[in-house]
């Protein structure tokens, strides 16, 4: 038994990325080239990991390079990337290229969870714990903070600032 695909009037050439792995927020162009009997539409298939979306359809555009070239975007859930894996396939005409994997890698992300303060003995102050990341010590003091990541890291930075949108920089400390 051969693993041959059904001859077509309409033949996929290549497909771009194919099988990839992107970041989180990614907007990967696909591309297609065609052979054959070209359609008038071409159309790429997705479905995201969770089903929540499910041969949902994106029409390619032609490149107007001359060499039957098909060119789409995925946006993404309202248009701000791709945030969980995808598989899609294309199709033109009576072709149907083979599934292909888009892997979406999210960024690290860390969310403090606690934070304590233990007060030098002279200052005559119980020690504390907190649930905000707002650190607001006294020179001396120690802070311990515990957070939560979304993955496994080996190292990490805290970055202070005066302002809660850190456009002001201040200290790091790793």
């Amino acid at each position: 038994m051969a693993n041959v695909a059904p001859g077509t009037r309409t033949s996929i050439l290549a497909v771009q990325p194919g099988d990839t792995t992107l970041l989180a927020h990614s907007k990967p162009d696909i591309t297609a080239d065609l052979s054959g009997s070209i359609p008038e539409e071409v159309k790429l298939v997705y479905s995201t990991l969770d089903r929540k979306i499910v041969d949902e359809v994106v029409r390619l555009q032609d490149t107007n390079e001359g060499i039957h070239r098909y060119r789409g975007r995925l946006l993404g859930e309202g248009g701000d990337g791709l945030m969980q894996n995808i598989t899609y396939r294309i199709e033109a005409g009576d072709a149907v290229s083979p599934t292909y994997t888009i892997t979406v890698r999210q960024p690290p992300t860390a969310t403090v969870t606690e934070v304590q303060y233990d007060y030098p003995a002279y200052m005559g102050v119980d020690d504390r714990t907190q649930a905000d990341s707002a650190i607001d010590a006294w020179e001396g003091t120690t802070v311990t903070v515990k957070a939560q990541t979304n993955v496994p890291v080996d190292s990490a930075t805290i970055k202070f600032s005066d302002t809660e949108d850190t456009t002001i920089k201040g200290e790091e400390l790793p």
